[in-house]
């Protein structure tokens, strides 16, 4: 998305808390918000439309409720960012299951939103540098969970702990001393060996496998 536009939809309950984000992303160049909605079935109509690249969500919105509003919009093609008061793990767990692309709260500062939303909409996932640790905490590894990491090589493992982290292939080349394009196609190779439709469902299975992330010295 180097020359268009990120096209963003917005879904909150507020009127004040849409007109304020709106407000807010209209001061850059690179983004244009194309619809907003205050319940979920009145936001899958216009997404249906708009077709936006990212939907940034309050968990909690009226109507069928944020989890399922994300496994639609998901569905939709659209890229997820959740927004809430605080860190609930059964909520983060579903979120991601849902196919979320990020998770914040609600004292997200505007440069770490901004960061979130141009994160998503490339296709990867956004955790907050400092919520990492908490969210990897907060679920825990069925007993029953195959080890699929088995599957991986030393290089794919690295890189798969990498972006359940919440790194950036951008990122990721850069600590690992590799090219943009290699971790992208690394990263590809990582999902369809482990049957992953996306970047989040990655970050679900390694919280869930209580990995821990030597590169970063997380968790």
């Amino acid at each position: 998305m180097a020359t268009d536009k990120i096209r963003l939809f917005i879904v909150d309950s507020h009127e004040v808390i849409r007109l304020g984000f709106s407000g807010l992303f209209a001061d850059f160049n690179d983004l244009e918000v194309v619809g907003e909605a205050g319940d979920a079935e009145s936001a899958i109509k216009k997404i249906e439309i708009l077709r936006p690249h990212v939907v940034f969500m309050d968990l909690l919105i009226p109507g069928m409720g944020g989890i399922e509003a994300c496994r639609l919009f998901t569905a939709l093609g659209a890229h997820v960012i959740m927004l809430t008061s605080f860190y609930e793990p059964g909520e983060i767990e579903a979120s991601f299951e849902a196919g979320a692309s990020g998770y914040v709260l609600k004292n997200i500062s505007s440069d770490n939103l901004l960061r979130a939303i141009r994160t998503v909409s490339g296709g990867e996932v956004y955790l907050e540098p400092e919520s990492t640790e908490r969210v990897f905490k907060s679920i825990r590894s069925p007993e029953e969970e195959k080890p699929l990491a088995a599957k991986l090589s030393g290089r794919e493992e690295e890189i798969l702990a990498l972006v359940a982290s919440g790194k950036t292939n951008r990122e990721i080349a850069r600590l690992l001393y590799l090219s943009e394009n290699t971790v992208r196609n690394h990263v590809s190779r990582i999902l369809h060996k482990l049957g992953f439709r996306n970047r989040s469902q990655a970050v679900l299975y390694m919280a869930r496998r209580n990995i821990v992330n030597k590169q970063s010295g997380r968790i």
